[in-house]
């Protein structure tokens, strides 16, 4: 795997620790570890390499953090079921299910999606494609269909989430949208990501002023659907299998509480 970036923005003032400014604004990662990562040049203060830990920050920087890749022993197998759409020698397709995390992190080290599949089929080699989500939307996109083309990087102020941010701060992203049905305050529509930033689909919604619905993160803070999860639902994929001539096709149909909601919203009308 590769390793991440991180950019934070210290807003000047108060003069601060640099190892003390990284462990607020970076939670996940203990302080011992930040120091680690600073004294081994993981850590750049406005293009150049942080000189300790105690480095003190005072004026208004840039701050670029590069966390190293998850070390391999961490991707052990492990025996958890899976919703399998295709398989053969090859490769297989997953339907994978909401809130099951794709590869381990420094927050998610197990029960991942990767490790469910090393258990299933250690012999196996991913193979990804061009892959078609279903979204309900609050409210309505600018247009019937569109196209989002902004950088994407993380948010200086809160861990969890990523950011629209001015081109050259993040990396490229692009989503495609299309409107299925209206509703009266809802739209469901057909996302499909260009690219596959982390958050994409979720931070592009919101950019457009319609998030995804229930979700809590880019979205409104209350539901406006009985949901417990954003209403987000990765549909088909679609790719060339090995030593075939056309790609192929796959499909997962909605979840039934997705399903429910749209036949909430339909009953509306």
């Amino acid at each position: 795997m590769n390793e991440s970036e991180i950019i934070l923005d210290f807003p000047g003032g108060e003069a601060q620790r640099l190892d003390k400014f990284l462990s607020q604004q970076l939670t996940d990662y203990s302080r011992s570890r930040l120091q680690r990562w600073i004294k081994e040049g993981r850590v750049q203060i406005d293009g150049q390499s942080a000189q300790k830990p105690g480095q003190m920050l005072e004026i208004p920087c840039r701050i670029l953090l590069k966390i190293p890749p998850v070390s391999s022993p961490e991707l052990e197998p492990e025996d958890i079921p899976l919703d399998i759409v295709f398989e053969n020698g090859d490769l297989m397709v997953v339907n994978k299910p909401a809130g099951m995390v794709v590869h381990p992190s420094p927050g998610h080290p197990t029960h991942t999606l990767v490790q469910a599949a090393l258990a299933h089929a250690p012999e196996i080699e991913g193979v990804g494609g061009d892959k078609t989500y279903l979204a309900l939307l609050d409210r309505q996109p600018p247009s019937p269909t569109g196209r989002v083309e902004v950088e994407i990087g993380r948010d200086p102020s809160h861990r969890q989430k990523m950011a629209v941010v001015p081109r050259g701060h993040g990396r490229p992203a692009v989503s495609e949208y299309k409107t299925i049905e209206n509703f009266k305050r809802h739209t469901y529509a057909e996302v499909h990501p260009v690219t596959g930033r982390q958050h994409q689909i979720r931070l592009h919604m919101a950019f457009l002023g319609c998030p995804v619905a229930a979700d809590t993160l880019y979205g409104y803070k209350e539901p406006s659907v009985p949901l417990d999860r954003h209403f987000l639902h990765a549909a088909r994929i679609k790719f060339r299998l090995p030593g075939a001539e056309r790609r192929s096709e796959f499909e997962a149909g909605l979840p039934p509480d997705l399903e429910q909601v749209l036949k909430i919203l339909r009953g509306e009308r």
